[in-house]
């Protein structure tokens, strides 16, 4: 008790008796594991974002100066790597925001009556360009009938584009990723199905955890933010998100949202 005041990792209590004490013994150990876990996830977040803030700035920061100090031509190819780093930079600051949001209570919805095959639609319409320059085929699995919900379409467009992204972020040319909407008992269920790499089993209980990534060979290609605040929409609607995964066949995202009126 003394070392958790001070901020020290507890040491672990060597089991106790079959009684009472022995279930505090080890409810204290599991609480003491706990925070340590959290507290070293902490650390990392923090060493993380600093590490994707710091990589697109010095990108950028080496680009203008060659462009200013005439070492490079102004090119449009040079031009779009810049504003590429820019918009890195401002997804990785607007799901802090979310989160932060989030944490302290002040992050409202502006909900609406929405229709969930127009909702898919629409997102999916707007990462065609970018499935086409991946090579990866794009669909929309829509219903033969309207299912209505109440959210708000901004954060839940921003939850879709989330899991679409990862998808095709980690779906080879030649693969597939599809986006849907169904109907379950009182709920919409919206689902991104890939045909990709998949998650090594040990990651997945982990991966809406903030600024984890399964792959750390491709620590480098996004915030590591997004599963986590695709999860603080989700619940925000009263709706629940699961991944299931298979090494080298894929992974299917599912958002579970109440139907309207339900």
């Amino acid at each position: 008790m003394r070392a958790l005041g001070s901020g020290e990792p507890p040491p672990t209590l060597p089991p106790g008796p079959p009684d009472e004490l022995g279930e505090l013994t080890a409810a204290f150990n599991a609480m003491g594991a706990e925070l340590e876990r959290r507290r070293q996830a902490d650390r990392r977040l923090t060493a993380d974002i600093a590490h994707d803030l710091n990589t697109p700035l010095t990108v950028m920061r080496s680009t203008l100066e060659g462009l200013l100090d005439g070492t490079f031509p102004t090119t449009p190819e040079r031009l779009a790597r810049l504003h590429t780093q820019t918009l890195h930079l401002g997804r990785l600051v607007g799901d802090l925001r979310l989160l932060a949001l989030a944490e302290t209570g002040d992050l409202h919805l502006r909900r609406e009556g929405l229709e969930a095959g127009a909702l898919v639609g629409d997102v999916v319409a707007g990462f065609a360009g970018l499935a086409e320059r991946e090579g990866v085929t794009l669909t929309a699995r829509l219903p033969d009938r309207p299912l209505s919900l109440h959210g708000d379409p901004t954060r839940l467009t921003q939850v879709l584009g989330n899991l679409i992204t990862n998808a095709l972020t980690h779906t080879p040319a030649g693969g597939r990723v599809e986006a849907g909407a169904t109907a379950e008992p009182g709920h919409v269920v919206l689902t991104v199905r890939d045909t990709g790499r998949g998650i090594p089993a040990a990651s997945l209980p982990h991966v809406f955890e903030r600024a984890y990534r399964a792959d750390a060979a491709r620590a480098g290609t996004g915030t590591g933010l997004g599963l986590s605040s695709a999860r603080t929409l989700v619940e925000a609607h009263g709706g629940r998100i699961d991944l299931t995964s298979e090494e080298g066949r894929g992974t299917t995202a599912r958002v579970v949202l109440p139907a309207a009126g339900a």
